[in-house]
């Protein structure tokens, strides 16, 4: 069973505080990755997966949830991803329809790009 720090995330959960939902998977992500970076891969994987829902909300979370992953892996685990295809990915939700969507590809990029883990 997958067990995380709880302290880290207690302070984003706390009663009468809303969630803010981009602090809160880039806190999730940052500790998946300190305590299991071997699933960096499969996680980006199933997340590449959820580019293509039909779920707007869903399409706008997948790359937050990617972009984060790959920003808080030791670089030693970053072979696991194909930046390339992520890359190539995100620049495609650049496309779609719904405007939070494209909003948060190109957040995505630009974090990414910003903090030199894509070429």
């Amino acid at each position: 069973m997958l067990q995380l720090p709880s302290k880290a995330l207690q302070k984003h959960l706390q009663e009468g505080r809303g969630l803010h939902f981009g602090e809160f998977l880039n806190t999730t992500c940052k500790l998946l990755m300190h305590h299991f970076p071997e699933l960096l891969g499969r996680l980006v994987s199933t997340g590449l997966f959820y580019f293509k829902s039909s779920w707007e909300d869903v399409r706008a979370a997948a790359p937050m949830l990617t972009g984060f992953l790959v920003l808080h892996v030791e670089p030693e685990q970053r072979p696991q991803v194909d930046l390339e295809q992520l890359t190539a990915a995100l620049q495609l939700l650049l496309k779609d329809p719904a405007p939070l969507v494209r909003m948060k590809a190109a957040e995505t990029l630009g974090r990414l790009i910003f903090n030199r883990q894509l070429p």
